[in-house]
């Protein structure tokens, strides 16, 4: 019995070994990409595949290929080609998806791979109601086979992510306030024009606050140029060829863009009756000086007018205004005969005040009348600085005080040289 036993063992062993046996000695693995980053609903993706094998290259491979809802695959086929073409195939494979509605692909080639290879390519389109969405796309059930050998590869899956659907913002500018230096008037409009007004007439600095939805991006020049704008910091004032600097802002919202024009306007700082005199002294006379009266008049002996005088004139508002023709800002002039003097005050530049005044001082000869010559005396256009500067003919004054000490002296000798003898 024990005998039988052992003969009926060997006697299966011997049929197990004579039967064929299929081995799965092949392993592997699919890469799957598609594309980097969001995308947005109708935009197309390109996904490739590639694929490991072990211990040796494949010739055959199938899986499926499946794509989530919202994603379809496109039609890749060439110009003249009457079948539909879903995948490209690389690297000498052939073959087809050949289960549409599940996405089954397979390929052969006549020659064996390496354990890393490519396989091919495809592409879907984003349908249009994936706003916020994320797809998957996948591949499962991977087969590789060599000649009798096959094996399975490992599934893999990717996902493509649709960006949110926001909409877009218009590029507008909400409101622009003046932080310091000055004031807006009017209030600012989104349409139209707008303008600023600096504090003074001295104001070189000014800085701005410019509100715009998140998601804008502001930036500025001066009009007309390439010169840019730090709307960030303080902007100093540049008179734009008169008494006002023009500045544009450009808000975009990174494909449409508008620009506003803004003036900004420093106020004109005298009124015409600012540019007058301060002070008026001819030939050691005060001249009262009367608010909206121009012509004067002075008699004077006739020595002064032969021998000279001086005439002393002073600006109300030296900073805007200057003698026409005349750097100084004070008039200290030697003047001789009988024309009248002319003083004409004009603003320094077009950025100070506006406006002008003309000064008319009539000079009379004790017991004459005031002559009317065609062409006035203008002390601007001569050279004849007097050396001091004698509000009240100082010059005269001096020698008097010397005549007048001599004298005293003198008078002080004869005294004693008088009581002396009648004594």
């Amino acid at each position: 019995m024990m005998i039988k036993n052992i003969l009926q063992k060997k006697l299966l062993l011997f049929v197990l070994l004579l039967l064929p046996v299929s081995v799965n000695a092949l392993s592997g693995t699919v890469a799957l990409s598609c594309g980097s980053g969001e995308v947005k609903p109708g935009d197309e993706v390109r996904c490739t595949v590639s694929g490991t094998s072990s211990p040796t290259g494949i010739t055959q491979f199938d899986f499926n290929l499946t794509v989530g809802e919202g994603l379809t695959f496109k039609d890749l086929r060439e110009p003249g080609d009457d079948l539909a073409k879903l995948f490209l195939f690389k690297n000498s494979w052939q073959g087809e998806i050949t289960d549409l509605s599940n996405g089954h692909v397979a390929g052969y080639r006549s020659s064996e791979t390496g354990e890393s290879f490519g396989i091919g390519e495809f592409v879907v389109i984003v349908g249009n109601n994936t706003s916020g969405k994320t797809i998957p796309v996948t591949i499962s059930d991977v087969k590789y086979s060599l000649d009798e050998t096959s094996g399975t590869g490992e599934s893999v899956s990717t996902s493509i992510v649709v960006a949110s659907d926001t909409p877009e913002i218009s590029p507008k500018i909400k409101n622009i306030t003046v932080l310091s230096g000055g004031i807006m008037s009017p209030a600012f409009v989104e349409s139209g024009d707008n303008a600023i007004w600096l504090d003074t007439a001295e104001t070189t600095k000014f800085k701005l606050k410019v509100d715009v939805d998140e998601g804008l991006s502001l930036s500025a020049k001066i009009t007309g140029t390439s010169t840019t704008i730090d709307l960030n910091n303080d902007i100093t004032y540049v008179a734009n060829g008169d008494t006002s600097m023009s500045i544009t802002i450009t808000v975009t919202n990174g494909k449409d863009s508008k620009d506003y024009v803004l003036l900004v306007y420093r106020p004109k700082p005298s009124a015409v009756g600012d540019a007058v005199l301060e002070t008026l002294n001819v030939g050691g006379y005060n001249i009262n000086l009367k608010s909206g009266q121009y012509t004067y008049s002075v008699t004077l002996s006739s020595n002064a007018i032969t021998d000279g005088y001086v005439i002393l004139a002073k600006l109300a508002d030296e900073d805007n205004f200057k003698f026409d023709n005349y750097s100084k800002s004070y008039i200290n002039k030697t003047i001789y005969g009988e024309n009248p003097i002319q003083l004409t005050i004009v603003p320094k530049d077009e950025g100070s005040g506006y406006g002008s005044n003309t000064y008319i001082i009539n000079i009379v000869k004790e017991g004459g009348s005031a002559p009317t010559p065609t062409t006035p005396v203008n002390p601007s256009s001569s050279n004849r600085d007097v050396p001091n500067n004698p509000k009240t003919g100082r010059t005269s004054g001096i020698v008097m005080g010397l005549v007048l000490i001599v004298s005293f002296f003198a008078s002080i000798f004869y005294y004693k040289k008088n009581m002396s003898e009648y004594n």
